[in-house]
């Protein structure tokens, strides 16, 4: 580590931070970034165990644009990301009762005037039509069938391969214990193993002390 200068440091290797990475290495940035995973594997935890549902329409604007950029992402990823599709499209379907039918299509026309995912509007008749085993009182339904389940770990070996080639150092078993500052700037952190890892680009402090509280308490960064 003497002899390299890190300007980024990302702590967590889940896709968050692995994502992170990736762009910084496509930027460039690989040689001054490190990863740091506290556990021995990446994205063993939440990025692991969630539902990994491609959903791209949601009620708050910004979550629906960037639903909207995922996916395009994740249809048509660069070249050589990966041999494997990262979303298996057996479809999604959104469905409303009477009390909120209106504001649910609020949401699917607010992406209209931008590319979008193909969108059937389903009436009452048609719901019960296709899916005859519903038996709530659904007035509307949205089918998506561009979306599905996104296949994380191909997701987490695409960024963790694209990552690594452009120079990004991954660590795993790297916990951090605390960050270290100077005249209330983020430096570095210390490793529960002692070792310090100093980040050339001082950060503004905005977690003071957050960091120490949860390695004492044994829960990872």
């Amino acid at each position: 580590m003497a002899d390299r200068t890190n300007r980024f440091l990302i702590i967590g290797g889940g896709v968050a931070g692995l994502s992170t990475a990736w762009h910084l290495a496509r930027r460039g940035e690989g040689a001054r970034t490190i990863l740091l995973e506290a556990d021995d594997h990446l994205a063993s935890h939440s990025s692991a165990v969630n539902a990994a549902i491609l959903r791209s329409v949601a009620e708050d604007p910004l979550t629906t644009e960037m639903g909207l950029r995922s996916a395009r992402f994740l249809r048509q990823p660069p070249e050589g990301f990966t041999e494997t599709p990262l979303v298996d499209a057996f479809g999604l379907l959104l469905v409303s009762g009477p009390d909120r039918a209106a504001q649910l299509a609020s949401w699917v026309d607010s992406i209209d005037s931008r590319p979008a995912p193909s969108i059937e509007r389903w009436d009452a008749a048609e719901i019960q039509r296709r899916v005859p085993w519903f038996s709530a009182d659904l007035e509307a339904a949205w089918w998506f069938p561009e979306e599905g389940r996104i296949d994380i770990g191909a997701l987490v070996a695409g960024f963790t391969r694209g990552a690594r080639a452009g120079g990004v150092e991954i660590r795993r078993g790297a916990r951090a214990a605390r960050f270290i500052e100077a005249r209330g700037r983020i430096v570095g952190v210390q490793l529960h193993s002692g070792e310090e890892i100093h980040n050339m680009t001082p950060q503004k402090m905005r977690w003071r002390n957050e960091l120490g509280e949860r390695g004492e308490r044994g829960s990872g960064p």
